[in-house]
């Protein structure tokens, strides 16, 4: 014989509105956090493309009377180039960082009860 088993359909419940906060709040807080760590790779590329830019007007001085292409030159304009696309990687993270963060901070500010004076 079988039994007939009577299908109940379990709904998650939806989240509190506390939930939906400390989650904005979290989320928040890890915008934050990446966006600090975005920054710190964005000042390390442009202290090594500072140093960069340094050492190749220290050697044009040394060597007055150097070629474009020798090769000292040209490693150093190597470096140069990939230190440059490194900060601007590193611009183009700042702005998604900063955007999402922004749009979390929005979230939680809509979610946060207002105060009521009434």
């Amino acid at each position: 014989m079988m039994s007939k088993v009577k299908a109940t359909l379990v709904l998650p419940r939806p989240p509190t509105h506390q939930e939906l906060l400390q989650e904005s709040r979290r989320q928040c807080g890890a915008a934050a956090k990446d966006l600090d760590m975005v920054r710190m790779e964005w000042r390390e590329a442009v202290e090594a493309l500072t140093q960069v830019r340094i050492r190749m007007q220290e050697w044009k001085e040394a060597n007055s009377y150097f070629e474009r292409t020798h090769p000292e030159l040209v490693r150093l304009e190597v470096e140069r180039v990939a230190i440059l696309e490194r900060v601007q990687v590193a611009n183009a993270w700042i702005e998604e960082a900063q955007q999402r963060w922004k749009q979390l901070w929005d979230d939680v500010y809509r979610r946060k009860p207002l105060m009521d004076f009434n």
